[in-house]
């Protein structure tokens, strides 16, 4: 594709993009600012020299391994539309798993105490909850720069409902005073190859990298959790798929109850829970 051409439309860019399919829309979507409906009612709509070149644009940065929600600063996660930036992890699909998790257990938890998300980063897992329950959820991060994120995603998602503050992981947090808690903390070995992926080197390596084993951060809100919960409060945490049974002896050793892990939609284990004793 080359910048003179200015014959496009929006199939053509479909058709000839370097992209893959679902990128080359969301390209299109933030370019058009139109929703994706648009682009299968309106497949003939041509596209102007500016339209063209932007598309090209953001198709060599990607090219280049930088990710797209970067490129256009929002990430569907939960059917919601999340801000991010490089400040913050981009939310995935597999923790999707997390949130089902504590749908199930905020059930299952007494009424009184707080729910929390430790670790918050954009505020997905906290809105997204908050969203379904129309309950309030504390977001807690280390980083002012994901808090600035979080608090402008709850904002404009679920008003009201999420109250974001700083902090490291649960220090602060009043004795026996959580019913629920979940996280998507860092849980990848500083030496895995993964980390070499081009996309991942554009994310917050402290959003990702924990200790030599990648358990460090996840044995961290073990033993704070077993502090914060009341009797009969839940812990869930997201981890890798190989950590399932590490994450298991964390809990059981600790004296947790009832320490099951929940496998992801490709069959790996994904989420460990547990009730407080």
């Amino acid at each position: 594709m080359s910048a003179e051409q200015t014959a496009w439309n929006v199939r053509d860019w479909l058709t000839h993009s370097q992209l893959e399919r679902t990128e080359a829309e969301t390209a299109l979507c933030y370019v058009l600012k139109q929703p994706r409906s648009y682009l299968f009612a309106h497949s003939d709509a041509p596209l102007s020299e500016e339209q063209f070149e932007r598309l090209n644009r953001i198709q060599a940065r990607r090219i280049s391994g930088e990710p797209l929600a970067y490129i256009t600063g929002f990430i569907e996660f939960w059917s919601l539309s999340f801000k991010v930036s490089p400040d913050v992890l981009i939310p995935r699909d597999d923790t999707g798993c997390l949130v089902e998790t504590g749908l199930t257990l905020i059930k299952q938890t007494p009424n009184e105490g707080s729910i929390i998300d430790a670790g918050t980063g954009s505020g997905a897992v906290a809105i997204a909850l908050a969203h379904e329950t129309r309950q309030p959820v504390i977001a807690i991060d280390q980083s002012s720069e994901a808090l600035v994120i979080a608090k402008a995603n709850a904002e404009r998602l679920t008003p009201g409902l999420i109250h974001c503050q700083q902090g490291n992981w649960l220090e602060g947090i009043a004795h026996s005073s959580v019913r629920l808690l979940l996280s998507n903390p860092p849980y990848i070995a500083e030496a895995d190859p993964h980390l070499d992926a081009p996309e991942l080197q554009h994310e917050p390596q402290s959003a990702l990298v924990a200790g030599a084993q990648g358990l460090a951060d996840l044995t961290t809100l073990s033993v704070q959790a077993l502090n914060v919960l009341i009797p009969g409060g839940a812990a869930a945490f997201e981890h890798g798929y190989d950590q399932g049974r590490a994450v298991r002896a964390l809990f059981t050793d600790l004296g947790f109850l009832n320490v099951t892990t929940v496998k992801d939609l490709a069959g790996n284990d994904r989420v460990t829970h547990a009730i407080a004793p």
